[in-house]
């Protein structure tokens, strides 16, 4: 059987900025074939490799893997460690993210301004872990609880937003 180490959730905080625990990770102390030369020690291994009627590739006499099972396995834990090393190489960064949140700040301040009660909300790849440095920031805009008529409503309160932006310096 495959071995799982547990990743506390202040080594993810600390290497991914992520708020999880308990991911299955690959230990050099496994016994999977080829194990070292395929997958980096503290890599999350693929959900392929979880599955209930997955077979393990352990080194006992009593599985010999065949090179079609061997290579689909291989090919999809390679898969899951390159899609690993390019969202750790590509992941936004804190600072990046601190200066997403001081302008979000900022443009709440000035939203509060025009209409009181409203909230400014950042929603999409920058707040749910899978933003970049170079991604965008989406945010959310709720000015009221009520359904609103998008064409004129929606219009007129972005335009009310837009005059009060041109007389702020920041922007």
């Amino acid at each position: 059987m495959f071995k799982k180490n547990k990743i506390s959730k202040t080594q993810i905080n600390k290497s991914a900025n992520l708020p999880i625990s308990n991911i299955p990770v690959c230990s050099n102390e496994s016994k999977i074939i080829n194990h070292r030369n395929c997958v980096p020690d503290g890599t999350p291994l693929s959900v392929a490799s979880f599955q209930p009627n997955a077979k393990p590739f352990i080194t006992s006499s009593s599985f010999i893997p065949t090179s079609s099972t061997l290579s689909s396995s291989l090919y999809m834990e390679n898969l899951s460690v390159k899609i690993w090393e390019l969202y750790s190489s590509t992941r936004q960064s804190p600072l990046k993210y601190e200066k997403k949140v001081r302008l979000l700040n900022a443009l709440h301040m000035v939203v509060s301004g025009v209409f009181e009660n409203a909230g400014l909300y950042i929603v999409g790849s920058s707040i749910n872990g899978f933003g970049s440095n170079q991604s965008d920031m989406d945010m959310c805009l709720l000015v009221t609880s009520r359904d609103l008529h998008q064409k004129s409503e929606a219009t007129f309160i972005l335009s009310r937003l837009l005059q009060s932006l041109r007389k702020c310096r920041k922007f």
